[in-house]
C-alpha cells in the first residue's frame, strides 16, 4: 500500500467546533497526490491524495 498524499490546510483543529477565524487570513494550496503503491497496474494500491479546506477537524 502506497502512502498518502499530504495535507494542505489553512487551520487545522481537534473536533468540535471549529476556532473562530475573524480578522485571520491565510492562503492554502493544493493537497499532494497519494503515492503511487508497489503495482500501478492493481487497483487500490495506490494511495489516496491530500486533504484540502480551509479548516479541517481532527480526532484527538
Amino acid at each position: 500500500m502506497a502512502g498518502s498524499g499530504g495535507p494542505s490546510i489553512g487551520v487545522a483543529y481537534l473536533l468540535g467546533a471549529p476556532p473562530k477565524l475573524d480578522g485571520v487570513s491565510y492562503a492554502v494550496g493544493r493537497a499532494g497526490a497519494g503515492g503511487q503503491g508497489a503495482n500501478p497496474d492493481v487497483l487500490g494500491s495506490a494511495g489516496d491524495d491530500g486533504e484540502e479546506g480551509e479548516s479541517l477537524g481532527f480526532p484527538p
